[in-house]
């Protein structure tokens, strides 16, 4: 669809917390260190999806959004996800009453 009307780049509103999710579903669940890349191109650089929210935190997303009366989306995760991803979540937060900050720190692992 992008190529059919000359677009080249694809922006997503992925934040901090959706990288930090995906990167413990994925070690948890699949034993691997990986997570959702803020810039991925495609078609020997043809298209190029971006996150550029990926070093924000939900928080502020959401502070934003509302300051500006966006209407909230409803997640789209598939199914058994949207249960994997929320409990997801609720483990992060949990950690973060342990450890701050642990959500930038699991960020940066993978920018090493």
């Amino acid at each position: 669809m992008a190529f059919r009307i000359n677009h080249n780049r694809i922006a997503l509103g992925h934040h901090l917390d959706d990288l930090v999710e995906t990167l413990v579903m994925n070690m948890f669940h699949h034993g691997n260190i990986s997570t959702m890349a803020p810039r991925v191109e495609f078609f020997e650089g043809k298209l190029a999806v971006l996150r550029p929210l990926a070093t924000i935190l939900e928080d502020e997303t959401r502070a934003y959004a509302a300051s500006q009366r966006f209407v909230d989306p409803a997640c789209r995760c598939p199914g058994k996800m949207a249960f994997v991803r929320r409990d997801t979540k609720a483990f992060i937060e949990e950690l973060e009453g342990l450890v701050p900050n642990v959500k930038q720190n699991l960020y940066r692992v993978l920018s090493r």
